[in-house]
């Protein structure tokens, strides 16, 4: 690798513990010849995190209506509650640009 070898083994220290900086792996891979390649991979599919942000951000706009409107004895039941915000959710959805400010 043309590195001396405790700069190797601090290398593999710092990759054990956690401790490995993007600059580090850069050296060792220029030094390897190769490329390094910087990934954060999503546990589940964008469309389902997206949704599920939407529908935290529809349950948040929701729930002071839905309160006020109990106050008023015009409360929605569990079901027609959920389906607005449902609804709401994938208006958000369609206007992504909302959902994460």
């Amino acid at each position: 690798m043309h590195l001396k070898q405790q700069s190797v083994v601090q290398l593999e220290k710092n990759e054990r513990v956690g401790a490995i900086t993007l600059t580090s792996l850069r050296r060792a891979a220029e030094a390897l010849d190769a490329e390094l390649f910087y990934v954060i991979i999503p546990r589940k599919p964008l469309r389902e995190t997206i949704f599920e942000r939407a529908k935290e951000v529809a349950r948040k706009r929701i729930a002071p209506v839905a309160h006020s409107m109990e106050l008023e004895a015009q409360g929605l039941v569990d079901k027609e509650l959920s389906e607005r915000i449902v609804e709401l959710a994938h208006e958000l959805e369609r206007n992504s640009r909302d959902l994460w400010r």
